[in-house]
């Protein structure tokens, strides 16, 4: 029934039959999957793990989500994403959703309107004064 996950709950998202639902402000969307992938820390000090997904919202409009996901702290973390095959922050076509809301968690991120989403290929979270990537996601 609507207003709550039904037979999809407990099972792997990998199991879930039809697009995956979102709650937004005590709402349910339904949103079409475009990618996804796992988020891996860059090295052994800059760590980071969870899901992360590309959808379009019925509106048309993009959204990235990450779930249960966590990154290790940093000064100025900002989420990218970069159509580079090697995510490249500044190639062009990468853009900056801005600085990382959260560090743990359930975290969604706007995309500019027009944004082609099949275009983008990694989600970089990336220390700005820095240089230094501390985790990204290979969306596929």
């Amino acid at each position: 029934p609507r207003g709550s996950c039904g037979s999809e709950c407990g099972r792997p998202r990998s199991q879930w039959q039809g697009p995956p639902v979102l709650w937004s402000r005590g709402s349910l969307r339904q949103v079409v999957l475009i990618s996804s992938g796992a988020l891996i820390g860059a090295d052994a000090f800059h760590t980071g793990s969870g899901s992360v997904l590309l959808v379009r919202a019925p509106d048309g409009t993009g959204l990235l989500r990450f779930e249960d996901y966590e990154v290790r702290n940093g000064p100025d973390l900002h989420v990218f994403l970069t159509p580079d095959a090697s995510g490249n922050v500044h190639a062009p076509g990468a853009i900056d959703l801005g600085a990382v809301k959260a560090t743990r968690g359930n975290v969604n991120y706007a995309l500019p309107a027009g944004t082609n989403l099949e275009s983008l290929r990694f989600v970089v979270i990336y220390c700005v004064p820095f240089s230094v990537v501390f985790a990204t996601a290979e969306l596929n």
